[in-house]
């Protein structure tokens, strides 16, 4: 159980969600410290008609940054986890560009050796990934364009020097492609505004 973990849980992130698709919910926790070997352990704990079960570690590798949100980007019945790491180099390697990861959820977990990594760098997905940009911190997730699918938004509030912007990444069958994807500013909605920080917190979810 989640009191039994021995360790302080001023740092861990709890996201939560169907992963598994069987209509009870379920919840991934993240530690959000070094453990030695399992860095930033991520477990999930699947929902069942008498509560919470035991705790199921994530098998695939340490995924860096913070749980952020469960959602259905796929449209497969599956909530999926989207991980968010700010620190992650761009292309030169300059730090705090920032990532996300999804990894999808199954009638089994998360599956790991299907997880995705998202970047403004990533073939689609509009706009250029730099340094300090912070892509990732904030992430949230809805279905925006109604087709039943989520669609991921990520905050990106050190871009443009600390103007902020907000990236709209809309979710398909395939996932979260970049395929279609907006990115706007505070100017893109008549309010232009140096360093607003815009994207350092988006608003409350929807999940299909």
């Amino acid at each position: 159980s989640l009191g039994k973990t021995g360790r302080p849980c001023a740092a861990y992130s709890i996201v939560a969600g169907d992963v598994t698709g069987d209509g009870k919910g379920d919840i991934v926790v993240d530690t959000g410290f070094s453990d030695g070997p399992d860095d930033f352990l991520l477990r999930m704990f699947p929902g069942t008609a008498s509560g919470l079960g035991t705790g199921v570690p994530y098998g695939g590798p340490a995924q860096p940054g913070r749980a952020a949100t469960l959602a259905d980007l796929d449209g497969d019945g599956h909530a999926d986890l989207v991980t968010s790491d700010t620190s992650a180099v761009d292309p030169d390697g300059f730090n705090n560009a920032g990532a996300v990861t999804v990894v999808p959820g199954t009638g089994a977990g998360l599956d790991a050796a299907h997880a995705r990594t998202i970047t403004l760098a990533t073939p689609g997905v509009t706009g250029a990934s730099e340094g300090n940009d912070l892509f990732g911190a904030a992430v949230a997730a809805g279905d925006y364009d109604a087709d039943g699918t989520a669609d991921l938004t990520v905050g990106a509030p050190g871009k443009y020097l600390g103007t902020g912007a907000v990236s709209v990444i809309p979710g398909s069958a395939d996932g979260p492609t970049g395929t279609g994807s907006i990115l706007f500013t505070p100017e893109s909605l008549d309010h232009p505004a140096a360093k607003a920080r815009f994207g350092t917190a988006l608003g409350a979810t929807t999940r299909p």
